[in-house]
């Protein structure tokens, strides 16, 4: 929408995801809670929700406005290398070490 900021979501080797608004490249914000490195991060069609993949072995669904964690899935056993949302938005994909794929089903869960 015209009244929210252009936003980028990245996630490094510090286990934080930091939110950028691109108009003028400042950071706005990070979100903390991961215990290892965040691997991947996939923002939302609706610009709010964002969802984590971390070596902490969990996927984490964040709301960006209030700056917490909505979800947390500990359905993998290894290190989670991506999350990407799909079905319209509807689910939150994520693939582990453990070779498996997990879903979250965001319409129930989160």
């Amino acid at each position: 929408s015209t009244t929210e900021p252009d936003i980028l979501v990245t996630s490094a080797d510090d286990q934080m995801i930091n939110i950028y608004d691109t108009r003028n490249s400042q950071l706005t914000s990070n979100l903390q809670g991961h215990n290892g490195f965040v691997f991947s991060v996939d923002l939302h069609e609706d610009n709010v929700r964002i969802g984590s993949a971390s070596a902490d072995k969990t996927v984490k669904v964040w709301d960006r406005r209030a700056k917490e964690c909505n979800y947390t899935s500990k359905a993998h056993d290894d290190l989670v290398w991506g999350a990407c949302f799909f079905d319209k938005g509807s689910k939150l994909a994520s693939i582990s070490d453990d070779k498996r794929i997990s879903v979250i089903d965001c319409a129930t869960t989160v």
